[in-house]
């Protein structure tokens, strides 16, 4: 019996070790597992740090290019590539060496307090695969565009980015299929409960994908819009509006003088451009032209008809781009348009600061971007038509706007014509005309034309889901005065708890005299504006001071509009105040509340200061703005206003949860 017990007690002993064994086999496996994690840990950040180095590089040799403003630079374009493609292999070893770490993870999956965790980091490393086809999509990407463009020959540039457009293609939808995948992994994340020194990253990373969603989006449109732009395939043809910026219109300014252009297959195959006289007159007297439009035939009685030449009175550029388009046709311009160009002179100017001096042979003139503006006024107002015949070289009459048609005509021939380098410059000058709306586009077919407006050339108006803020002005002068007049822009809004917010407009116009053509420019005596404000829909006037007439309220664009006329006398100032109720809806249960608001930048205008408070209700407690800056419930932005801009403020109500 005794010894029956104690084979059972052996047994029992057998079975179940002792808990200091257990310990000492738990250490062990733990102390393996840490060097073995340790020293795949030590190899991986070597490689990192390699990475950090690679990219760094790659930044100072894009930061040197970019400040040389040269266009295209083989060497360091090289330079970068080779700096890019290391970092990718550093990045894949990185990849390869903690992917061991996921047999660990799966089990750490299952244990309390750290599971989320490991999910997380599970997921993350998933993403690594198709993350890195992303990357070699790119690299196919960027190799193909720069085969195309560095290509030996005497192809025009405007055929190399074609090309280059074209071949990055390819590689452009292998990226989008690999971060396709990548987000697809990222929304398995677990996000309750995490670390928060993994949660903030994996955020990061979750707006990063966004943008780079964004951006691919950007890229692959852009790819198949420039060769439909540029009419492989099918011929297109382009009216082009030349605006004259010293008498303001709603899309930049009166249109003197328009173009057509036919593009096929990279190359102009045509080109026409002549003063919007020569059009609109002949069409008067044909009987077939419109009467004015309202603003017109109520302050501008000269104006008998509505023709090309008052096509854009709508600040929406693609609604009056279709006018002008309709105008263009009528008037027998040409039997078909695909789109419609329309720049101001600002544009020209920036072009002519990467290009350098222009010559227009037939006035002997050199044209810089300093002194554009002046040297084209001079021919349109101080030349008589005998010499401008003597300086043609013609007996037949001449517009006295033919040296702006001769002009684009010029620079349009010198951009066609570009080497690789010059073109590549013009890159940031466009953009920047773009941005200031210096540069509008409207495409018929809706596809094309979402991609532009996507880029930001469609000079639409826009929608906004809170405050919004246009100032329209219109010279309904006959006059340059817009050389001469300033405008300061004050708004202020205060926004209430009551399901709305008071808005407080002040625009300022200071009538200047600086030039020579001082007295030419005024044909009235004073500048005569028709003003739109265009404001968020179900917005209602409260008062109004300092027009020379009564503010109506319509509707147009989707939006609210006050309008009205004031006039403007040399060598005076002049303030039109508005204030509105806004239909501005915030919830005293929400924890946060947002207030947004969108100004959009007419083209062209004249605003030299813009001034934008935002008061918040008492006891409110700001979380974060965008673009304003204030502590306390007051807060405030004092710029210009170069582009449209959007303000933002997630603030919290006295009395919301958790304030209190």
């Amino acid at each position: 019996m005794v010894f029956t017990h104690a084979r059972q007690i052996k047994a029992i002993s057998l079975a179940r070790p002792p808990k200091a064994w257990v310990i000492i086999f738990l250490v062990a496996l733990a102390i393996t597992i840490g060097a073995y994690g340790y020293w795949k840990y030590t190899v991986a950040r070597g490689a990192l740090q390699r990475v950090e180095a690679h990219v760094r590089n790659a930044e100072a040799v894009w930061r040197d290019a970019n400040a040389q403003q040269a266009g295209i630079d083989i060497d360091r374009i090289q330079t970068m590539m080779a700096e890019i493609n290391a970092t990718r292999q550093d990045v894949g070893l990185i990849v390869a060496e903690t992917r061991i770490l996921d047999p660990i993870l799966l089990v750490a999956s299952y244990l309390p307090g750290v599971g989320g965790d490991a999910r997380a980091i599970r997921h993350l490393l998933r993403m690594a695969d198709p993350g890195l086809q992303a990357w070699d999509g790119a690299n196919e990407a960027q190799k193909a565009v720069f085969d195309a463009l560095t290509k030996p020959g005497d192809t025009q540039s405007t055929q190399r980015m074609l090309a280059a457009a074209q071949a990055a293609y390819p590689g452009l939808e292998k990226i989008s299929r690999a971060l396709r995948a990548v987000q697809d992994e990222y929304s398995q994340i677990p996000r309750d409960g995490l670390h928060p020194g993994l949660a903030r990253p994996i955020a990061l990373l979750g707006e990063r994908l966004l943008q780079l969603a964004e951006e691919l989006d950007g890229a692959r449109e852009g790819a198949r819009l420039l060769p439909v732009l540029l009419g492989v395939g099918e011929e297109k043809t382009y009216l082009v509006l030349l605006q004259d910026s010293g008498e303001i219109r709603p899309t930049g300014g009166f249109i003197g003088n328009y173009g057509i252009i036919g593009v096929s297959n990279g190359h102009i195959s045509r080109q026409q451009f002549a003063d919007v006289y020569t059009l609109d007159w002949p069409y008067y007297y044909s009987g077939k032209s419109s009467p004015p439009a309202s603003m017109f035939a109520r302050y501008m009685p000269e104006s008998t008809f509505w023709a090309l030449r008052d096509s854009n009175i709508w600040p929406d550029f693609p609604t009056s781009a279709k006018q002008a388009a309709q105008f263009a046709v009528e008037e027998g311009a040409t039997d078909r348009i695909d789109g419609v160009i329309a720049i101001t002179p600002a544009l020209a100017s920036r072009l002519l600061r990467v290009l350098g001096p222009l010559t227009v042979p037939q006035f002997g003139e050199m044209i810089t971007a300093d002194n554009l503006e002046e040297r084209i006024r001079y021919f349109e107002t101080d030349v008589s038509q005998d010499e401008l015949r003597r300086i043609i070289g013609t007996d037949e009459n001449v517009s006295r706007k033919v040296i702006t048609s001769l002009l684009v005509s010029a620079l349009i021939e010198q951009i066609e014509h570009l080497d690789l380098n010059k073109a590549l410059a013009l890159g940031p000058a466009l953009r920047d005309a773009v941005r200031a709306k210096d540069l509008l586009v409207y495409l018929a077919e809706p596809q094309a034309q979402r991609t532009v407006e996507r880029f930001g050339a469609g000079g639409e108006a826009k929608p906004s889901p809170g405050d919004y803020l246009w100032i329209v002005d219109m010279n309904l002068s006959v006059g340059k005065d817009n050389l001469y007049v300033q405008q300061a822009v004050q708004y202020s809004v205060t926004v209430g708890t009551d399901g709305g917010a008071i808005a407080d407009l002040s625009i300022t116009y200071d009538y200047r005299n600086a030039g020579d053509l001082y007295l030419w420019s005024i044909m009235r005596g004073y500048y005569g504006d028709f003003l739109r404000v265009y404001v968020p829909p179900g917005s209602r006037l409260i008062g109004s001071e300092g027009s020379d007439e009564p503010v109506a309220t319509t509707g147009e664009h989707g939006k609210t509009v006050f309008e009205t006329f004031l006039k403007v006398y040399p060598k005076t100032m002049k303030t039109m105040r508005l204030r509105y109720w806004i239909p501005l809806r915030v919830w005293r249960d929400d924890p946060v509340t947002k207030y947004q608001l969108l100004i959009q930048r007419q083209p062209a205008t004249n605003i030299k200061s813009l001034d934008v408070q935002v008061i918040l209700p008492d006891g409110s407690t700001v979380k974060r703005a965008q673009r304003l800056s204030g502590e306390s419930k007051e807060l405030r932005y004092r710029g210009t206003i170069d582009n449209d801009l959007s303000f933002e403020v997630d603030f919290k109500l006295p009395g919301a949860p958790g304030v209190p």
